[in-house]
């Protein structure tokens, strides 16, 4: 058996046959091999406090849920307003800095009743916040969920909420030994990771290189909503139920995000970077955000954008969400790496909280 415990401000030194610590010790990380029923008792001690000069003590972050270290950034200052688009509903948004270092916000209409408003309430926090570090919901059981449309820039953290709810800022930085710290997707990758749109393979890799799918996109897209409840999508004759992607497909099909090959999602093909345009075209037009209208494409191959891909290509180029390679080119038809779509998913959610 394999427990991971931790306690604030203490750190646990050993297992003990006695609740006093005065039996038989057990090394934290060991392993034993007992026939026999044994209760053990994890034996403590207390750590200094911050005010008399003590640190961290070392010992690595609870992992498995979506808080990372759980620890809120000190002194940030927090402010809320109501997106453009509900500015007609009359509804008024009320911050309040807790001691805990949480902030509650209220989105209230007329009479006082709180309202829900889809990514309504834009929140920002200002203060030491660095990357890796995202901000959560705390539910009312204490869990916590983490904000995936936020952006940390200059230090403080912008978000957008459905309304009202207690929120704060935790370090939900991950690592991959295939990540270097200076690659031109480093940045990206710890975005999508820390917002937990991408995880690792298993072996902890992120694969950067690796080939993203239709299946794996719809996935991602999915998670950026919230992985919301759909109506009825489009049947398709290669999405089997109770995958692992079937609720994505059901939901971006559902929503006209994505959509198949007449009978075929085509599930295992490659995402094509063009195809990937025209779902984040889909897709924040579906949001009712209004749509900047495509400007010129000054690139070297341009020729190659399908006429289906064309508006959206052009939308995606105008917002800056597309960028051409060091050679000016588009390559609109290249399968998209993991690494190019953490790097266009970052851009996106920045263009929906700015």
């Amino acid at each position: 058996i394999t427990l991971n415990l931790y306690v604030d401000d203490a750190e646990h030194l050993r297992w003990n046959t006695a609740a006093d610590g005065s039996g038989t010790d057990y090394a934290v990380g060991d392993y034993y091999t007992e026939n026999a029923e044994i209760t053990l008792y994890a034996i403590w001690e207390e750590l200094p406090s911050e005010e008399s000069g003590g640190g961290n003590s070392g010992r690595p972050a609870a992992s498995g849920g979506s808080s990372g270290s759980s620890k809120p950034v000190e002194d940030a200052k927090a402010s809320a307003e109501i997106m453009p688009q509900y500015e007609q509903q009359d509804a008024t948004v009320t911050v309040t800095e807790n001691a805990d270092g949480s902030v509650t916000i209220s989105a209230t209409d007329a009479d006082g009743k709180a309202v829900e408003l889809k990514d309504g309430v834009k929140v920002t926090l200002k203060g030491d916040v660095k990357p890796g570090q995202v901000l959560v919901i705390v539910n009312e059981d204490g869990s916590e969920t983490v904000v995936r449309k936020s952006v940390t820039e200059d230090g403080s953290l912008t978000a957008l909420l459905d309304g009202g709810a207690t929120i704060k800022i935790v370090d939900n930085a991950k690592t991959f030994p295939d990540v270097a710290a200076n690659a031109w997707y480093a940045d990206a990758v710890a975005f999508v990771s820390s917002h937990e749109l991408f995880v690792g393979d298993e072996n902890g890799d992120f694969n950067p290189k690796g080939t993203m799918t239709r299946a794996m996109m719809a996935v991602v897209m999915f998670r950026l909503e919230g992985e919301p409840e759909a109506g009825e999508g489009k049947s398709f004759a290669d999405v089997e139920a109770g995958m692992w992607y079937s609720e994505a497909i059901n939901w971006a099909s559902a929503t006209g995000v994505m959509n198949g090959y007449g009978e075929s999602f085509g599930t295992n093909d490659p995402v094509t970077r063009e195809q990937m345009a025209v779902l984040l075209y889909n897709y924040v037009k579906s949001l009712g955000i209004e749509m900047k209208e495509g400007s010129a494409m000054n690139f070297s191959d341009t020729d190659e954008i399908h006429s289906w891909a064309s508006e959206a290509m052009a939308w995606a180029v105008a917002e800056g969400i597309f960028q051409g390679d060091t050679e000016g080119k588009l390559n609109p038809t290249a399968s998209a790496s993991r690494a190019d779509v953490a790097a266009l998913m970052q851009r996106v959610v920045k263009l929906l909280v700015k």
